[in-house]
């Protein structure tokens, strides 16, 4: 069975014990089953496994042209990635010209949310981090006694 499928039926099936016992099933619970097992594979396939190749390839035969063709590959990568991004810029671009003032107010709504949201998250996390330094320091000053 490939993983994906295998990793799509697990998440579904935890969702479904999951509601039986009294949990909450929301949208955000069913895009994660149905896309989590497909974007592994697909870091592993584009991302994890060229990595760990390219790894394998100069530990076998460490030489200056694999350095080189190694940069070069991570700028075109680089490249793809940036001129992706403005051709995605000028699409959107184009496609808010045709928002009615309504719905432009809508998307600024939108994004405000999403921003809210995001600081939030980041000063959750920077707050948790916090906390576990000052776990580790503490630990570390209890183990030296």
């Amino acid at each position: 069975m490939k993983y994906k499928v295998c990793r799509v039926t697990q998440d579904i099936s935890f969702i479904i014990v999951g509601f039986f016992v009294g949990g909450s099933v929301g949208l955000a619970s069913i895009i994660i089953a149905f896309f989590t097992g497909p974007l592994i594979v697909f870091w592993n396939q584009k991302i994890s496994f060229p990595i760990n190749h390219a790894i394998s390839e100069f530990a076998r035969q460490p030489s200056g042209k694999i350095v080189s063709h190694g940069f070069i590959n991570i700028a075109q990568f680089t490249y793809r990635l940036v001129a992706r991004g403005y051709d995605q810029t000028i699409q959107m671009q184009q496609q808010l010209s045709k928002y009615s003032n309504a719905e432009i107010e809508t998307k600024k709504k939108d994004a405000h949310h999403t921003i809210e949201n995001s600081r939030n998250l980041l000063s959750n996390a920077e707050k948790q981090l916090s906390m576990l330094k000052k776990e580790e320091l503490k630990r570390g000053k209890s183990n030296e006694r």
